[in-house]
């Protein structure tokens, strides 16, 4: 690891073993090898995969480590990962909170089994992929916590994945600097609706970027 990807995990206390480290090294080589075929992630990023995506997934930790001190989520609790794409944030998190369960929900199955075989190979026992699409059949309120990097619209999705939240679950929204100074009277429509209220943000800023990202921090009521 550079000095600048070390930087960020120092200033955001994000502490991973040797280990965890193999295990996400050898989950970016399956996916590196299954790029080609797949379109995965965007082939300017093969490069970037640590910092435009790794770190990006795990800027999440502080928050989790944060949820955990007050009580809000425990060891054993069911984590979802929405619209998982390529894994993430789902499989860094998962590596990095092995005593929590981890569900990749992904509405295209053949991305599923890739996330499952390259689960495999890495090691990482405490995440399941599932072939599943937000909004359809009846919801199940049995996550504890629930991510979303890279779906759309958050307006549009917030909703559908609220139903699967249990009350006083939370909910954690990947956001860019223009989405969260934006004037936005829709999302706070969909917060109603969706049975949420804003609970918190957290700021950081990925190495070689100019502007700060956020995570949105989401309880159901």
């Amino acid at each position: 690891m550079n000095e600048v990807f070390e930087s960020f995990l120092s200033e955001h206390n994000i502490a991973l073993s040797p280990g965890q480290w193999d295990k996400l090294s050898v989950f970016e080589k399956a996916l590196l090898e299954k790029n080609s075929v797949m379109n995965l992630i965007s082939p300017k990023d093969e490069k970037m995969i640590k910092t435009r995506h790794v770190l990006d997934s795990l800027a999440a930790v502080p928050v989790i480590i944060k949820l955990i001190k007050q009580g809000m989520i425990n060891p054993g609790a069911l984590i979802a990962d929405c619209g998982s794409g390529a894994g993430f944030p789902g499989m860094p998190l998962a590596v990095a909170f092995p005593d929590f369960c981890f569900h990749l929900l992904d509405s295209l199955n053949k991305r599923c089994v890739f996330l499952n075989d390259a689960a495999a190979k890495a090691g990482i026992s405490n995440v399941q992929a599932m072939h599943s699409r937000l909004g359809e059949g009846k919801p199940k309120p049995s996550y504890s916590l629930m991510t979303e990097r890279a779906m759309g619209k958050l307006e549009n999705i917030m909703p559908l994945c609220a139903k699967e939240l249990k009350k006083g679950g939370h909910f954690l929204a990947w956001q860019s600097l223009a989405q969260v100074s934006s004037d936005r009277p829709e999302l706070n429509k969909a917060m109603l609706k969706a049975g949420l209220r804003q609970a918190g943000k957290f700021a950081y800023r990925l190495p070689a970027e100019e502007n700060e990202k956020y995570i949105l921090i989401f309880v159901k009521i």
